[in-house]
């Protein structure tokens, strides 16, 4: 592969890993709206355990997204 070539798949790899983080967030908002309604404890618990979770992929990531960045600079 080209460096021209290897440079856009890198462009389009970053460019979906972010659109993944945007999924992911949207998943979170969705959740974060149901947590909102009147239900029981245990519902609201799961809610926010599934917030957690999907914090924590976004979070990963992002984490590689900045070290991938990273790379070169200095």
């Amino acid at each position: 592969m080209g460096d021209g070539a290897e440079q856009e798949y890198c462009r389009e790899r970053i460019s979906a890993a972010f659109a993944l983080i945007t999924a992911k967030l949207e998943d979170a908002a969705a959740l974060a709206v149901e947590g909102q309604g009147r239900h029981p404890n245990d519902q609201l618990r799961t809610c926010a355990e599934q917030i957690a979770e999907v914090a924590g992929v976004v979070a990963t990531i992002a984490g590689a997204l900045t070290a991938s960045l990273s790379v070169g600079e200095g």
